[in-house]
């Protein structure tokens, strides 16, 4: 049954279960990543010092099964997927007084966060199992699916206009 169990997840069970139950936390870790970052993290141009302001708003894409196992009393699902979120710039103003604003609005980036995304499915023991006509799907129908660990792989600027323009 491990066999019909991935080939489930594979063609879309992990992506619709990803989508539905935990978008909004990933999306919330996703933020709180991003809003640690200095302009300087986000691109080269944003040297003069300042702070982010990450939208509370992305897009989940690119949702890949990675791998599925079952430990103990749970179906253990591991995911690779993408968020895309944007990223206000402020800059420190070098002409900073007490009747100007310290920082300033300086761009819109919009940043590109791999994730690694694992999740718990319990093992209803109670549940009666046949092989033939067994559906993950209906399986877990009224099943509390939990555990969220997200971890970020890597980030890099998919959006980025030059402050420095080069005229012609």
């Amino acid at each position: 049954m491990f066999d019909k169990l991935y080939e489930e997840l594979n063609e879309e069970l992990a992506q619709e279960l990803v989508t539905k139950l935990f978008t909004e936390e990933i999306i919330s870790e996703t933020h709180q990543y991003l809003s640690e970052f200095q302009p300087d993290d986000i691109h080269d141009d944003y040297f003069m010092g300042g702070y982010v302001s990450p939208s509370m708003y992305g897009q989940v894409n690119n949702i890949q099964l990675v791998e599925v196992d079952i430990y103990g009393g749970n179906i253990t699902v591991a995911v690779n997927l993408e968020v895309e979120m944007d990223v206000e710039v402020y800059l420190y103003n070098p002409t900073h007084d007490d009747r100007i604003d310290k920082f300033q609005y300086a761009a819109t980036d919009t940043m590109e966060v791999q994730e690694s995304v694992i999740f718990l499915i319990p093992i209803n023991v109670d549940k009666e199992l046949d092989e033939d006509t067994f559906s993950l799907k209906e399986y877990i129908k009224g099943t509390e699916i939990g555990n969220l660990n997200v971890e970020i792989i890597a980030t890099k600027n998919i959006d980025h206009t030059d402050m420095f323009r080069e005229y012609e």
